[in-house]
């Protein structure tokens, strides 16, 4: 073999590693791009994931809250008209009752329980007045006046003296609940 042939094959196998050489570099680069190219979606589509589970998350929470104001706002108004309803019933049985003979003897038996000293007015209700001399009687006449109260109480009397007012009408009775 002569120096040409010698020197072309050095300057060949010389060529030939270097075009390997470049080809792993550029295979490697390559690699090296498509692994941050594919590192950089993942990490987009995670962040996607995750914005789109907080906005579920968000909704979720916005759709409970709202069901939950919803469902108070309706138990609310529910309650409420139990509770209109149930006084009704208690007002309209309480002014049966007011009615009875029972309730003359409701109030003879009350006012005997509330008179103490310092409380010698009675104040009751318009429908109440036929029976003043017999609730005087029945408190063996402590009572210095019996009059009529200001507004309708439904039922029951209030016990007055000059610094104390003892109120036990059902109209009061009522509103305490």
């Amino acid at each position: 073999m002569g120096k040409v042939e010698y020197f072309e094959a050095v300057v060949g196998r010389e060529v030939e590693r270097r075009v390997r050489g470049a080809r792993v570099r550029v295979l490697r680069e390559l690699a090296e791009a498509e692994a941050r190219e594919l590192a950089e979606t993942r990490a987009r589509v995670r962040e996607r994931v995750e914005e789109a589970t907080r906005e579920m998350e968000r909704n979720a929470n916005r759709a409970v809250a709202e069901a939950t104001r919803e469902a108070k706002t309706e138990y609310n108004t529910i309650r409420t008209a139990f509770f209109k309803e149930v006084r009704r019933e208690v007002i309209a049985e309480l002014r049966a009752f007011t009615q009875t003979m029972e309730y003359v003897d409701y109030l003879k038996e009350k006012i005997a329980e509330n008179m103490r000293d310092g409380l010698d007015k009675l104040l009751l209700r318009p429908q109440d007045m036929h029976f003043a001399e017999e609730i005087k009687k029945s408190t063996d006449d402590k009572i210095s006046s019996i009059e009529i109260g200001e507004d309708d109480f439904i039922g029951g009397f209030i016990l007055l003296g000059e610094k104390v007012r003892s109120d036990h009408t059902f109209k009061t009775r009522l509103g305490s609940l």
